[in-house]
C-alpha cells in the first residue's frame, strides 16, 4: 500500500487539533467548530464526542471468548427538546467501508430510537480558520 493512502484506497487526510483534541480528520473538526459555534450561540444544545454503542455483548463459546461489537460515532447531540442525534462525518465522497455498512445496520437495528445521521464534510483548511474566527468573536 502507498504510503499516505489508507485501506481501500481513500487518501488519509492529516490529524488536525483543536482545542487539545486531535481529531481523525478535518471534516471531524469542521463539524465540531460548527457545534461548538451553535452552543455558543443557541445555548440549548449539548454535545459529546466519540459516543460508544454496544451493538453485540461480549460472549463465550466452546472455551473462546468473543469481544464485544462496539460502534463509536464522532458526535452525540442532544437537543434541547430531548431529541438525540447520532452523527458520523465521512469525507466529501462520503465512502464508507463494508464494516461501517454492517455496524450501521446493527446500530439501527439495535437503537431505533436514535437518529444516525452521515455528514460529507471535506475539512478544508480555509472553513476551519473562519469556523475558528467565528467562534473567537462569540466567546
Amino acid at each position: 500500500m502507498a504510503k499516505g493512502r489508507a485501506a481501500y484506497g481513500h487518501v488519509r487526510k492529516p490529524k488536525t487539533e483543536i482545542d487539545g483534541i486531535k481529531f481523525a480528520s478535518p471534516g471531524e473538526a469542521e463539524r465540531y467548530l460548527e457545534l461548538s459555534i451553535r452552543v455558543l450561540r443557541e445555548g440549548n444544545l449539548d454535545f459529546f464526542l466519540q459516543p460508544k454503542y454496544e451493538l453485540q455483548p461480549k460472549f463465550r463459546k466452546n472455551g473462546v471468548l468473543y469481544r464485544p461489537i462496539v460502534y463509536i460515532a464522532d458526535f452525540k447531540i442532544i437537543h434541547g427538546d430531548g431529541h438525540i442525534d447520532i452523527e458520523d462525518v465521512k469525507g466529501w465522497g462520503g465512502y464508507t467501508t463494508p464494516e461501517f455498512k454492517l455496524k450501521r445496520k446493527l446500530f439501527e437495528f439495535k437503537y431505533p430510537d436514535l437518529t444516525l445521521i452521515l455528514l460529507k464534510r471535506a475539512g478544508k483548511p480555509k472553513r476551519i480558520a473562519e469556523l475558528l474566527a467565528e467562534r473567537e468573536e462569540l466567546k
